[in-house]
């Protein structure tokens, strides 16, 4: 699956936090932020993992999305809001495990850090 207008258009919004990339998995393509995934994009929308760190900073209220009942919950995002896309990402980075080929292979500057 070839990546599109709006992926280019989100790396180049989540460029400051460094190592960033979408790939295709299961034909969805996922976010990675120094090589952990952190969200998945479906149609035009961004949509990020939602954590602890997250709910402290947008707030109990924040309404989380989910496909399938009991799966995981997750944060529509606007990424031409990029400070506040990007203060999420950042606070919800460390909450999120790394797939098992990376773990213990990296650090991550995850830029203004």
């Amino acid at each position: 699956m070839k990546l599109g207008e709006f992926e280019a258009y989100l790396l180049d919004q989540l460029a400051p936090l460094g190592e960033v990339d979408i790939r295709v998995v299961f034909n969805s393509p996922c976010v990675y932020v120094w090589g952990k995934v952190v969200g998945w994009v479906a149609g035009d929308q961004l949509f990020i993992k939602a954590t602890r760190a997250g709910k402290a900073l947008l707030g109990e209220d924040e309404p989380t999305y989910s496909d399938v009942p009991g799966s995981m919950p997750l944060y529509l995002v606007d990424p031409e809001d990029q400070e506040a896309m990007l203060e999420l990402i950042r606070a919800s980075w460390p909450e999120i495990g790394y797939p098992a080929s990376y773990r213990g292979k990296r650090r991550a500057n995850l830029g203004g850090e």
